[in-house]
């Protein structure tokens, strides 16, 4: 139960910082280094949901 909890929290964490991407994008621009920066949070956000959706997969099929 304690995956699916962490699971919700950062499925919230995704998408406050995909809005946090869109506005930067909006103020700064595409080539802007904050928007990499951010990009780069954002990529290593959405990794770390895979993963452990990945790892609820596996405890429910075993």
């Amino acid at each position: 139960m304690h995956a699916v909890r962490e699971l919700i929290i950062l499925r919230d964490q995704v998408e406050i910082s995909r809005q946090e991407l869109l506005r930067l994008v909006e103020n700064h621009g595409m080539q802007d280094y904050k928007v990499l920066q951010h990009s780069r949070i954002l990529d290593e956000l959405i990794n770390e949901y895979y993963q452990c959706t990945s790892v609820i997969h596996k405890q429910h099929v075993t």
